[in-house]
């Protein structure tokens, strides 16, 4: 049974573990997907921005009207020196003209390269940020190209003349290879930090379960120690009567957490009805030893309800086994039947509170008062007692008493009196 709980602890941990690790790895996805997207658009930004820069420097008018054999005019030179300034200040792979020559055709204009320039009139590959580019928007490739030069992520921007006509388009380059440094360098750093996470999220898992295993197996030591003495209580129990579910539970000797709460609810159910069974038994006892007294009451301490277990002649109209409110019941009978100078002394001595009070110090508590019936002065003694109770332990106080009222002649009143004094 031992091996059997510790496989679904491991079980459960195992289960915990995975939960969070597919949660954890599910953010981070989500957070590096999210990042590269991120990263991916400033570095577009960035590309833009230079290129539309750029872009803006440049004179339209002159750029559409250069030729290939215009390179060592000033026209020329000026838009050269323009495109390298960006090219010696900037972290950029290239930056030259494109000049558009048909609807999808494209061709190298000024190209400010050191070493190996592009061609004057050669052919440009085509992207389709490039049309857009021919078409008035500027625009960035989302993925490389290869050309003689290498792969390249490019941005472009148009260059328009003085009628809003697209004169030629600026090209900045960026090479492949560093943008995609940016991106897994990013990525790298992500998955870093999921990875520490995880890690922290493990340890913080195997903590907390090793701590709440030891609590679990404290407390599963603890339940058993605490069936095995109430096994120990029972047992008698099981030899005079006790019921088949019993008698199994008290054999079933597990420390399995859900077979020590099966054991210790049949124990309690068990223990509740022998209470029960030994209650009745013991009213019935009180009632047929009662024969001395003409009244005898149940009392519950804390509802101010009673029972009445024996009534004589018409007293208060109570017959035997009803339920009553117990001081209402006591003041109409102080007003029938007892002295009215003993009145407030009755009801003050039948007080719930005041019956707690004095059954702290006297397990018995015995009162004599003068009463009138039948035309007739006689007086009653009435004596309270604790009921024994599965409620009434240490801590919880008294919570039921018997009431009994008997009559008693005059020489017996003056007695009790005498050794009521006597004691005090």
């Amino acid at each position: 049974m031992k091996k059997n709980q510790a496989s679904e602890t491991t079980l459960l941990i195992a289960l915990v573990l995975a939960i969070l690790l597919a949660a954890n790895a599910m953010l981070g996805f989500m957070l590096t997907e999210q990042s590269q997207a991120s990263m991916k658009e400033l570095l577009q930004t960035r590309m833009l921005d230079v290129a539309n820069t750029a872009a803006d420097m440049l004179d339209g008018d002159k750029l559409k009207t250069l030729k290939a054999t215009d390179k060592d005019t000033p026209d020329y030179k000026k838009i050269s020196d323009t495109l390298a300034m960006f090219r010696d200040n900037i972290d950029l792979a290239y930056i030259y003209c494109i000049q558009p020559k048909g609807e999808r055709d494209f061709v190298f204009s000024v190209d400010p390269t050191l070493t190996d320039p592009g061609e004057f009139g050669s052919p440009i590959v085509y992207t389709e940020a490039l049309y857009k580019a021919s078409r008035g928007k500027a625009a960035v490739d989302n993925e490389p190209y290869d050309d003689a030069w290498g792969r390249f992520y490019s941005a472009y921007s148009p260059v328009f003349d003085s009628d809003g006509k697209v004169a030629g388009i600026v090209a900045v380059d960026f090479s492949a290879k560093w943008y995609d440094e940016q991106i897994d360098k990013q990525t790298r750093t992500m998955y870093t930090c999921i990875a520490i996470s995880m890690i922290v999220c493990i340890l913080l898992v195997f903590v907390a379960t090793s701590r709440a295993r030891r609590m679990v197996q404290s407390m599963t030591k603890d339940l058993s120690d605490l069936a095995n003495v109430m096994d120990e209580i029972t047992w008698e129990m099981s030899n005079i009567g006790a019921s088949e579910e019993l008698k199994k539970s008290l054999q079933n000797k597990s420390t399995n957490l859900g077979v020590l709460n099966e054991r210790i609810r049949v124990l309690k159910d068990s223990l509740h009805s022998y209470w029960e069974d030994s209650g009745s038994k013991a009213n019935s006892i009180v009632t047929a030893l009662s024969s001395d007294y003409r009244n005898v009451y149940y009392l519950n301490l804390d509802t101010n309800k009673g029972i009445c277990h024996r009534a004589m002649g018409q007293d208060c109209g109570l017959r035997a086994g009803q339920e009553f409110v117990f001081m209402e019941t006591m003041e109409m009978y102080a007003r029938d039947f007892v002295a009215l100078e003993d009145q407030e002394a009755f009801l003050q001595f039948l007080r719930p509170k005041e019956i707690r009070l004095a059954l702290k110090k006297k397990s018995l508590i015995t009162r004599v008062f003068k009463i009138h019936r039948e035309a007739l002065n006689l007086y009653m003694t009435v004596r309270i007692a604790a009921i024994n109770h599965p409620d009434n332990r240490v801590g919880f106080g008294i919570r039921a008493v018997g009431v009994g009222f008997a009559d008693v002649d005059e020489e017996t009143c003056r007695a009790l009196l005498q050794n009521k004094s006597s004691d005090q």
